[in-house]
């Protein structure tokens, strides 16, 4: 904004602190799924500050267009899992389960007749439950999933590099230019939001509370 925090705790009388929980609807985080000022605010501060590059864009192009060809019509699905599930991290959102997931997949199709569906996930056990459940219609770019033992995924060497960040960003790219989204409350949740063009016409955004 054109301060930094050195000028602001020299020049500044009053310095108001506050400390919100990770996720609760009056934190910074899932306030985007509940307020469409908040979320127009987000969409400019990303718009103007964290512009993803015009190669990395292009790249999510070309590989939605191999996944969808020219369909519009595309249900994205988020389905948070890994250390999310097994290790529940206090303060973390809970994610939904796959089933659940699945079943309202199902209900949104049944109104909307998608050409297809497109999962962003990092588990290969949530993946293997959905390619079995929905077939040819769905669609994943996210091949490099984990199979998850256990631990924190930030601290797994397979969740490491470069080149598995690109992947996610990609993936969270590609589900921002969805139609619709189905997803639990998460950072990639937030990051489709912030840089849909035009965003949803419909969401689902479970909230099953904190660990």
């Amino acid at each position: 904004m054109g301060y930094t925090l050195d000028e602001v705790k020299k020049n500044a009388k009053n310095i108001v602190e506050k400390v919100c929980s990770p996720h609760n609807k009056h934190s910074p985080g899932p306030l985007v799924f509940y307020s469409q000022l908040y979320l127009d605010f987000f969409h400019k501060m990303y718009k103007r500050y964290m512009p993803i590059k015009k190669e990395i864009i292009d790249e999510a192009n070309i590989i939605r267009k191999k996944l969808f060809g020219n369909s519009k019509n595309i249900l994205g699905v988020l389905c948070r899992g890994t250390d999310y599930i097994r290790e529940k991290a206090k303060g973390h959102a809970i994610p939904q389960t796959a089933e659940k997931t699945i079943e309202d997949v199902r209900k949104m199709d049944k109104k909307n007749k998608y050409d297809y569906f497109y999962l962003a996930t990092e588990d290969n056990n949530i993946r293997d439950k959905f390619i079995k459940e929905l077939g040819e219609k769905l669609k994943i770019y996210q091949n490099t999933n984990i199979n998850y033992q256990h631990g924190y995924l930030g601290y797994n060497k397979n969740a490491q590099g470069i080149n598995y960040q690109k992947t996610y960003l990609i993936s969270i790219i590609i589900l921002s230019k969805c139609i619709d989204i189905i997803t639990s409350i998460c950072g990639g949740a937030m990051g489709a939001f912030f840089i849909s063009d035009e965003g949803f016409r419909e969401s689902i955004v479970y909230n099953f509370g904190t660990y």
